[in-house]
């Protein structure tokens, strides 16, 4: 009986942990930004990553044990460090992507009004203007996609301090 338990914790452990590894997916656009996403975008390639290691947390040393007999110190070892110059890293070209994200968009909008006052009727003018306020939805999607990942990795780098 008590082997079936076991069994069956061990079973909804392993399911458990399967269920919290996210897909991620890579992008790269005609201009060689490269954006990565939880969610499929279009012309992104799935992104195999390795399975996350999860260890307990260390016990702490007690108070009597420290070199000054008071508080206990806590030091940034080199591999927090590292993630953290990462995700700044990435904040900041995220930061830059939306930058040019906006600007893009504020030309497109720019120019759709001009767009719009040359129709008059005419075919290719109406195909411009569509293709126009095609390209204005992609940099809309395109914005939110870099505000959701700037609060991201915000949230990242508060976890990180």
């Amino acid at each position: 009986m008590k082997q079936n338990v076991l069994r069956a914790c061990g079973f909804l452990l392993l399911i458990g942990s399967l269920s919290t590894q996210a897909e991620m997916y890579k992008q790269v656009d005609d201009k060689g930004q490269v954006t990565y996403s939880n969610v499929p975008i279009k012309g992104a390639k799935k992104v195999d990553l390795a399975p996350i290691t999860i260890l307990p947390p260390t016990k702490a040393k007690s108070a009597g044990a420290s070199a000054k007999g008071s508080a206990v110190e806590v030091q940034d070892g080199p591999e927090k460090n590292a993630k953290k110059q990462a995700v700044e890293e990435s904040l900041v070209k995220e930061q830059t992507s939306l930058v040019k994200a906006k600007l893009a968009m504020e030309e497109e909008k720019n120019r759709s009004g001009t767009l719009k006052n040359k129709v008059d009727g005419k075919e290719v003018a109406r195909k411009a203007v569509n293709r126009n306020e095609e390209r204005i939805k992609e940099l809309q999607d395109e914005i939110a996609l870099r505000e959701k990942n700037i609060e991201l990795l915000k949230q990242d780098l508060a976890t990180l301090q």
